[in-house]
């Protein structure tokens, strides 16, 4: 369109559309404007066809308006006919402001939006929600809703998925509202921990036959298991002892014989019972007649409680029977020089991960059957060490502006050979307390909930392996209108025990 009596053409449709009628906002009323359209195929765009006379808008967005009709023919106007109703003139409404993930599960995606800053003079009717695979081009309506969230359900596990949200008023759709980048469909990692803040010097005294409870805020992510103990005994529901666990709440009640005056953090453990995902399978880094070194990478997911040490196991060709090589079982290492081999057998060897809660994932793939490598091959393997490098996502590379009470989800991909270690940092913040830092083999993302203006600064990423390190800062700023209180309590990583 153009404006008047001006020559430079604008473009108002952002994406094609297959209909032969479109509704056009924005305008300013009493202007005149011109328009045309071009059709387009799969071999290019046709010639333009113009209206022969401008058009003139003169009527505003939510303003009621009546309107009559009258027939004229030779012999003059007939009477007029007048709608005995208003009419409120209506366009389609803005984006949606914003589209935030507030939540991952393995099979879902939680989506958050804010209200369009213009409705275009009636009402939001609703909001459709679509989706597609990344780097896929056809979106797919996956729901509609008249709230401000949606959860899209029946996901892939593993899968990457754009999304984006459209609002609808009588006129028509707005225009989408898409995230950011591509989101992965995963239940995130987050160490239980409790709170104990709430509780005056940590200490719960209580009269002799008297009742006392305690109800503290708990997270963890797989769900964790919740036990209560007193020094060295676990206790149960009975008829003392009261015991209610939640969702992010876990309680104890208990009638007490004598006074007694508890304190808190001899009294109770939080774990999780998740299972460790399986290492990476391992590789020949080099071997000779009578040994073989071994590398794997880490499992993605360490069950909710850190990976304390690795089975390593090697299994003869002739032999059914798999045999534990490192019998101590204390190796945290992610390599192992296995020695006690015979020249001229074939071996494989796999790996299995155990957590401090003492569960054991699966084992890895097995290597491929492997005898004596030669001298020349297994020097060539061992120089393939690759400094660390990160991939960004264009949007990370310039500066976030963070939504008051939102979520803060920093992505990056990360590569290296051996596996880099990862360090966030933003100074001044322990950022393990802040938020939650989930590190795989091939990305590391920081997620803080709950953000407020004190989260603003520069974020800084550091990997570092043997063959060297990189390292990239991440600035965010709060938004001018965004006020809030620091937090009033923050959960503690460490899980009090006696």
């Amino acid at each position: 369109m153009v404006k008047g009596e001006g020559t430079e053409w604008k473009r108002v449709n952002e994406e094609l559309v297959s209909e032969t009628n479109y509704v056009v906002t924005g305008l300013q009323t009493g202007a005149e404007y011109k328009f045309h359209v071009a059709a387009v195929n799969h071999v290019g765009r046709g010639e333009d066809k113009e209206i022969p006379e401008p058009v003139q808008a003169d009527l505003l967005e939510g303003v009621p308006y009546f309107f009559r009709v009258s027939a004229e023919n030779h012999h003059g106007l007939g009477e007029a006919f007048e709608l005995t109703e208003p009419v409120i003139a209506t366009a389609e409404p803005s984006s949606p402001k914003r589209l935030d993930i507030l939540d991952t599960t393995d099979n879902s995606v939680l989506l958050g939006w804010l209200k369009p800053e213009h409705d275009g003079g009636s009402r939001i009717q609703c909001y459709v929600i679509e989706a597609r695979p990344k780097d896929g081009d056809k979106w797919v309506v996956v729901g509609n809703t008249k709230n401000l969230t949606f959860a899209v359900e029946k996901l892939n596990k593993g899968d990457e998925y754009d999304f984006r949200v459209k609002a609808k008023n009588e006129a028509g759709y707005s225009l989408p509202k898409k995230t950011l980048a591509p989101v992965l469909v995963k239940e995130p990692h987050i160490e239980p921990a409790a709170d104990l803040s709430e509780i005056p010097n940590q200490l719960v005294t209580c009269r002799s036959g008297g009742t006392f409870t305690i109800d503290v805020p708990i997270i963890g992510r797989p769900a964790p298991k919740v036990s209560w103990k007193l020094e060295e005994m676990k206790l149960k529901n009975s008829d003392r002892v009261t015991i209610k666990v939640s969702k992010d709440r876990a309680s104890i009640s208990e009638c007490m014989k004598q006074i007694s005056s508890l304190p808190l953090k001899s009294l109770f453990v939080i774990y999780s019972l998740a299972v460790p995902t399986p290492p990476g399978a391992p590789e020949i880094l080099v071997s000779g007649k009578d040994f073989a070194t071994i590398e794997w990478l880490k499992p993605e997911n360490d069950g909710g409680s850190p990976i304390t040490h690795y089975l390593v196991e090697r299994h003869e060709k002739k032999s059914a029977r798999w045999v534990k090589v490192n019998k101590d079982g204390a190796h945290l290492d992610t390599t192992l020089k296995v020695a006690g081999l015979t020249e001229g057998n074939i071996y494989q060897f796999r790996v299995t991960a155990i957590n401090k809660a003492g569960d054991f994932s699966e084992p890895c793939a097995e290597t491929e059957p492997v005898e004596r490598i030669d001298l020349n091959f297994a020097t060539h393997h061992l120089s393939l060490t690759e400094p660390p490098d990160f991939e960004l996502h264009d949007d990370l590379k310039k500066t976030i502006c963070l939504r008051a009470g939102g979520s803060l989800r920093l992505f990056v991909s990360v590569t290296g050979r051996p596996a880099p270690t990862i360090t966030w940092s933003k100074p001044g913040v322990d950022l393990h307390n802040r938020g939650f830092i989930e590190v795989t083999n091939k990305s590391t993302t920081l997620i803080i909930d709950k953000v407020h203006r004190y989260d603003a600064g520069k974020y800084t990423l550091l990997a570092e392996n043997t063959a060297g390190k990189q390292e990239v800062s991440i600035l965010v700023k709060s938004s001018a209108a965004q006020v809030l209180q620091r937090d009033q309590w923050s959960l503690r990583k460490s899980k009090p025990t006696l």
